[in-house]
């Protein structure tokens, strides 16, 4: 069994965990113009930063509630595109075998097929999981500590790592 340590929230920074109506979860991103009060307001509730992206983590909550934190200030959950970054986060977030937060890749189609947020393919030249997602599986959403894997998207016991570009 997992245990699952909760990430704690920013000092100062408010997270709205209720339901979102018009959040649609498929929906990219790219999809939306962020204005930029709201890009000023992510970068503000960073805490880390690297290769010129900047990082802070949610209060738990589902996949969808974190991600809806993460819109709230005009940012994204993490898209991790290399193994430095995510050795880098790892360590920035404490992820050490205990400690799980999501990431921006999930399979939102149920077919195991693991996209990013944006709709991105996950890359050939990195992939972070740490054991081969089983086929079928109803564990369509990814969570790290430090190594990928997939998890129910409706655990509510994760923090979420969020990115701001």
């Amino acid at each position: 069994m997992r245990a699952i340590v909760v990430a704690t929230a920013l000092a100062g920074c408010s997270f709205d965990h209720g339901a979102d109506p018009g959040h649609d979860a498929a929906m990219s991103p790219g999809d939306r113009t962020p204005d930029v009060a709201g890009a000023a307001a992510c970068l503000a509730a960073s805490t880390h930063s690297y290769g010129g992206h900047h990082y802070f983590a949610t209060l738990a909550g589902s996949r969808a509630t974190c991600e809806t934190s993460c819109e709230a200030v005009a940012g994204h959950l993490v898209k991790i595109e290399s193994a430095d970054e995510n050795d880098d986060l790892a360590t920035a977030f404490g992820l050490t075998g205990n400690t799980y937060l999501w990431i921006g890749l999930w399979d939102p189609s149920g077919t195991d097929t693991y996209v990013w947020q944006d709709g991105s393919a996950l890359s050939t030249a990195y992939n972070g999981f740490q054991d081969m997602v089983v086929p079928g599986s109803s564990q369509n959403c990814v969570d790290s500590d430090g190594t990928w894997s997939a998890f129910s998207c409706s655990s509510a016991n994760h923090g979420g790592i969020c990115e701001c570009e």
